[in-house]
């Protein structure tokens, strides 16, 4: 996971947020795999190209099976609906 963090710094993006949602079962195998480790990185950007070069990255990346790039017009505080699920069931 440091690698992806890592990457996405070296790349010129400045990380806001970031979690680490877990180890989870894929909906389908990928690449022979049934399970991955999930995360979401919410980040600020100076131009397209440095997101050119996260997804370059990503698709050469062994460890990396599939990746989503959302825009969104602002971050939320606080953790997101899937940590906060999580917190739930882990009190439970």
């Amino acid at each position: 996971m440091r690698e992806v963090y890592a990457a996405v710094e070296d790349l010129g993006a400045r990380p806001i947020k970031k979690e680490y949602w877990g180890l989870r079962k894929l909906a389908y195998n990928v690449k022979k795999n049934e399970s991955g480790h999930y995360l979401m990185i919410a980040m600020e950007l100076d131009d397209k190209s440095v997101l050119n070069k996260l997804d370059y990255h990503y698709r050469m990346h062994n460890d990396v099976i599939k990746y989503m790039t959302v825009k969104v017009p602002s971050v939320e505080e606080g953790n997101s609906i899937i940590m906060q699920a999580e917190q739930q069931t882990g009190e439970a």
